[in-house]
């Protein structure tokens, strides 16, 4: 939205602003995680932008994009006392007042070369140390890698979703015993079967029964075996914990710790819209397996091909991922569009699935804080 008309992007900001305001609690609009909320100086007059305002939220604001309400040195440092700012940088912005008044500075990397990255990186830590750089828009290995290099504290861009080279991850999990039990389970293989081959691995059990008793999933009953497990969640919802622990690695580097948070969020996001869109929840456990595979082969560095025939998944989520088509690909489709801001394919997508923008947008947000709560149990 950045090169839209400034009216066009002050009315999709107040809709961002009311959307987040409806659904951020006390800990803020992503739960007590920092949430990067990029708006133009205009919005700040935005009546439920105060809801918004938490140690928790960094509002980024646009340093020049033609908005005739810049930005007032009073009320920047009015806003300082009740929330973090940050400011969005193109390569010629000089707003002087608002960088000083920034504890992040982001830069848009597309628009500079090597160079002007490291010099721009070294000009700001020289000026003010306590400032944090946010590398934005990054699109290839080359760009994260000269960002990080150069001293970076934040990345985002297209280049974390994309299919990349990089040597499987460490993990104390034995991955292809997780992929023959899933297999097994699908099989029809018995509770006592499933559970012998489960409690052969240490690991294994422990880190599922971890997962199965996350706050996150609200069970009401602690689980402290694996047959009670079986018993309690039933075979398909045993299947969606137990592929989890494909996604169980040791030391995570960045890019390998934001797919898994974002194949997690796809896949809870998936299972939410199939919910709103009246699907049984046997489908719904399907649309959860779909977002949650659909990132698995840049994480293993495996062909999906290869990782969907070992765990045996069910049809539908296999013509969705190696397809793109069945019942499950819309809402994928639709995923995917939230996921890359596409606000036209997003709109077009949703009605599709006979949903609105903003209730996608909600699911989305919603998604993100059960992610992050899980991966932090």
């Amino acid at each position: 939205m950045r090169d839209k008309a400034p009216s066009l992007r002050l009315a999709y900001e107040a809709g961002l602003i009311s959307s987040l305001a409806a659904h951020t609690g006390a800990q803020g609009p992503l739960g007590g995680r920092l949430a990067f909320i990029e708006l133009s100086p205009g919005s700040l007059h935005h009546p439920l932008l105060p809801e918004l305002l938490h140690d928790t939220t960094c509002l980024m604001l646009l340093a020049s994009n033609g908005a005739s309400d810049p930005a007032s040195a009073d009320s920047l440092c009015e806003l300082q006392k009740k929330a973090r700012l940050g400011c969005v940088l193109s390569r010629n912005d000089t707003d002087s007042t608002l960088i000083a008044a920034s504890s992040v500075v982001s830069l848009s990397i597309p628009q500079l070369d090597g160079l002007e990255i490291a010099d721009y990186a070294r000009r700001l830590r020289r000026d003010s140390a306590h400032k944090s750089l946010m590398a934005a828009d990054i699109e290839s290995r080359d760009d994260f890698e000269m960002c990080f290099r150069s001293g970076f504290d934040y990345f985002h861009g297209p280049y974390f979703a994309q299919a990349i080279n990089h040597h499987a991850p460490r993990t104390q999990v034995d991955l292809n015993r997780v992929l023959r039990i899933l297999g097994q389970l699908r099989a029809g293989a018995s509770g006592t079967e499933l559970a012998t081959s489960i409690c052969q691995d240490p690991v294994i059990t422990l880190k599922l029964l971890r997962y199965i008793n996350a706050a996150a999933n609200g069970l009401t009953q602690h689980v402290v075996s694996i047959e009670q497990a079986l018993l309690l969640l039933g075979r398909d919802r045993f299947y969606r914990w137990l592929s989890l622990l494909l996604f169980d690695v040791q030391k995570r580097s960045y890019v390998e710790q934001v797919l898994t948070e974002q194949a997690l969020s796809r896949g809870r996001l998936l299972e939410r819209l199939g919910q709103r869109c009246g699907l049984a929840a046997s489908e719904q456990d399907e649309l959860f397996l779909t977002g949650l595979f659909s990132l698995l082969d840049r994480l293993l560095a495996q062909p999906l091909a290869d990782i969907l025939q070992q765990a045996d998944l069910p049809v539908a989520v296999r013509m969705a991922l190696l397809q793109g088509h069945g019942h499950h690909a819309p809402l994928l489709t639709l995923a995917r569009a939230v996921e890359e801001n596409d606000e036209a394919a997003l709109e077009h997508h949703a009605q599709s699935s006979q949903l609105d923008a903003e209730t996608v947008n909600q699911e989305h947000i919603a998604a993100l804080i059960w992610a992050n709560e899980l991966l932090s149990a």
